[in-house]
């Protein structure tokens, strides 16, 4: 992989990978917190 020059397409680039880190993390919390509330159950 080769640096990127653009400066706008390597924000977008960085962007776009904090988006798919947080819905990662959005979607394990989710997971998470429905386990925990079935154990109450």
């Amino acid at each position: 992989m080769h640096p990127e020059r653009d400066i706008h397409k390597l924000i977008a680039l960085v962007l776009r990978g904090s988006a798919v880190l947080f819905e990662f993390l959005a979607s394990s919390y989710r997971k998470w917190a429905t386990l925990l509330e079935r154990q109450d159950e």
